[in-house]
């Protein structure tokens, strides 16, 4: 494989994993040895998955026995991807405690996807095996905490009750409840006067919180109840987000919808892949399939449903 192709594959898997897109200088001088040299017995690179892929490109291009050092500093292989085990009352319960999803395996390029299928991932059985209508079946909420709204309170039926019944019950000041329900149900051109092509290009540029007072005129004592939408994806508050990125984006569960877009005519956002690609311990087990496809005995099984709960030699 050309060092290009290799490069461009890790760096594609990397980033759809939603990892950080440095990768170490040893791991570049690893591909590059192994385009170059092809028969180098041994070398040596960082534990990330990324390190993983790129010592299953090497051995793809030096042969079989080729012998790879991987090195981690952590107590488990796979960088971010790690999982949480505990054993409790004689059941095993994992979970992700890193990076949890292969994100949008659809839009790979052919020698990522290639990556994926050489590991024994199919991503067509996720479809099965992931209960898309779970949440659907259960009533929504919202709890305001005491630190931010002076007490604790759960309010269930957002986004499923009309809104002035649902934040009739809400620790807010009059004053918020207004204009939350006013920018959720009116359907107003808060940027009138701009083309599509400008106001996509103004959202961009301006945060959530900026949108939301500046344009929508929504009182700043409303922005605590947005506040935290943002947090479970881009882990920063409204502030620092971009208005079109919440408009793009929304929420993977349907909890909660972001206000003010509704009259904008701006054109719906591309649907994308569900948010279903993900083993029970996150991105750890396609760190253990890497693992397995360097090194067969290292995790008994052939399959990647029995790879989840292999014990790693």
């Amino acid at each position: 494989m050309e060092a290009a192709t290799a490069e461009a594959a890790v760096m594609e898997v990397a980033t759809r994993a939603r990892v950080p897109r440095a990768i170490p200088l040893v791991t570049l001088s690893v591909i590059r040895l192994a385009a170059f040299l092809g028969t180098i017995q041994a070398t040596a690179v960082r534990g990330k998955r990324r390190s993983q892929a790129v010592a299953h490109f090497f051995r793809k291009g030096a042969g079989k026995k080729a012998r790879i050092l991987i090195l981690d500093n952590h107590d488990d292989f796979g960088g971010h991807a790690k999982r949480n085990e505990f054993h409790a009352a004689g059941r095993s319960l994992i979970s992700y405690g890193g990076a949890q999803s292969i994100e949008s395996p659809g839009k790979y390029s052919k020698v990522a996807k290639g990556l994926l299928e050489e590991m024994g991932i199919q991503t067509d059985k996720f479809y099965n095996a992931y209960d898309q209508k779970l949440y659907s079946k259960m009533d929504t909420a919202a709890f305001f905490d005491k630190e931010t709204f002076g007490e604790d309170r759960l309010v269930a039926g957002m986004n499923s009750t009309p809104w002035r019944e649902f934040l009739a019950k809400a620790p807010l000041s009059d004053a918020a409840r207004k204009d939350i329900a006013r920018v959720y149900t009116e359907k107003k051109d808060y940027l009138a006067g701009l083309s599509v092509a400008e106001k996509v290009a103004k959202l961009k540029k301006t945060s959530y919180a900026e949108f939301l007072t500046k344009h929508c005129h929504v009182t700043a004592e409303a922005l605590p109840f947005f506040q935290t939408f943002t947090h479970d994806l881009w882990c920063v508050g409204i502030e620092a987000v971009p208005a079109m990125d919440c408009f793009e984006s929304g929420d993977d569960y349907e909890s909660f919808t972001y206000a003010g877009f509704q009259g904008l005519g701006l054109p719906p956002p591309e649907k994308e892949e569900p948010y279903i690609f993900h083993f029970p311990d996150g991105n750890a087990s396609v760190a253990r399939l890497l693992v397995r496809s360097l090194i067969p005995e290292a995790l008994p099984g052939t399959t990647m449903e029995d790879v989840v709960t292999a014990k790693a030699d």
